[in-house]
């Protein structure tokens, strides 16, 4: 395969979400949710993937090359959004319901992401780093806060 693109990752965590906990990633199956891509905010702004479990929503995002600040910067805007109730769902406003976590996913994640994460409060992050094999797509956790 060539270079992957962030559709291919985003297509491939869709698709294979309830899986992919083989793989090192997020196990899903134990939120018993559902994923959405390409979520619009009332900003305007996209979520690559929402997952919105029974009580957790974890928002993702995702990047084909190094995880940086910038990166972490996109992913707490989009779950501050999320938290201020800016975000519908058929019972009504989601922030209000859930508790909001973020994950990054990259090929990498550069040292001044992680350190900037430490200082992160009340957000739950994880950030992972992928690698794509003869095999399919790999999965590392990089960095989880406590």
């Amino acid at each position: 395969m060539g270079a992957i693109l962030e559709k291919n990752i985003e297509d491939i965590i869709y698709e294979h979400h309830h899986t992919l906990h083989e793989r090192g990633f997020i196990k899903f199956s134990e939120f018993k949710g559902i994923m959405d891509r390409q979520v619009r905010l009332v900003s305007g702004k996209r979520i690559d993937l929402l997952y919105v479990g029974n009580d957790d929503i974890l928002v993702l995002e995702l990047k084909k090359g190094c995880v940086d600040g910038e990166a972490l910067c996109q992913l707490l805007t989009y779950i501050k959004e999320v938290r201020s109730h800016d975000l519908y769902d058929k019972k009504g406003l989601i922030g209000e319901r859930y508790s909001v976590k973020g994950a990054l996913v990259g090929e990498s994640v550069s040292s001044s992401v992680v350190d900037a994460i430490d200082f992160v409060s009340g957000v739950e992050l994880e950030v992972y780093i992928y690698s794509y094999l003869v095999d399919g797509m790999h999965f590392t956790m990089a960095y989880k806060t406590s």
